[in-house]
């Protein structure tokens, strides 16, 4: 699978081909847990002007079903901004948000961008897909879905020196990548409602806090 210096991840056009050399692989086979779930990337490719960056959720079907199983009877069209969320914090596969990332431990803050495709057996098999799942094979052996996800990361841009395009050249090996995610926030439902009008022009609500267990009332 020839990888070109692109977050997308379907094929481009030929001036790919014509212009530009594609990424040289690095296998790292780095595997990481990220809301409980657990991710793999099997490798990076190296170009003058970054990295590209393949992150792999592997799904298993029991998964997939039960999510099925829980929300076939919801009308998407009449989903509350609560049920959305909920749907979104149970689905089984979700897209790694980065915050920041060190590169042979230089800070890049900022540059960079991701696209994501799940691949699920018997229903969407993209022919984009398959090619990654064959090119991915020995880390989806145990598998049949997958959700697959491609970043491209740019290298800071500052003043190049000689030593400075060593480091960050394209045939330099990266011995050091870490990154960090984005705070993942959560609503909870009170499960009260209410409405005020010129005869109850006052509500008072209390409610308890689902982790820090604090009481709370606000009054309206």
């Amino acid at each position: 699978m020839k990888v070109y210096y692109d977050a997308s991840i379907w094929e481009r056009q030929s001036s790919h081909k014509i212009n530009e050399k594609p990424g040289i692989k690095q296998w790292v086979n780095w595997r990481f847990n990220y809301l409980g779930k657990e991710y793999i990337i099997p490798c990076i490719y190296r170009f003058n002007k970054g990295i590209v960056m393949d992150i792999i959720q592997p799904l298993e079907e029991r998964a997939i079903q039960e999510f099925k199983e829980k929300y076939k009877c919801l009308d998407e069209e009449e989903l509350s901004v609560f049920e959305e969320e909920q749907i979104e914090r149970d689905r089984p596969y979700k897209q790694v948000k980065l915050e920041k990332i060190w590169i042979n431990e230089e800070c890049i803050d900022g540059g960079w961008g991701s696209t994501g495709a799940t691949y699920l057996a018997g229903y969407n098999e993209e022919e984009r897909l398959l090619t990654v799942r064959e090119s991915y094979s020995k880390h989806l052996q145990d598998y049949d879905s997958f959700h697959f996800q491609r970043i491209r990361i740019s290298y800071p841009k500052i003043k190049r020196d000689k030593n400075r395009r060593k480091h960050f050249g394209r045939g330099q090996r990266i011995e050091h990548l870490k990154f960090t995610t984005r705070s993942e926030y959560r609503n909870t439902s009170i499960g009260e409602s209410f409405t005020l009008s010129k005869e109850n022009p006052r509500y008072e609500m209390t409610f308890v806090h689902p982790i820090t267990a604090k009481k709370t009332s606000v009054i309206f």
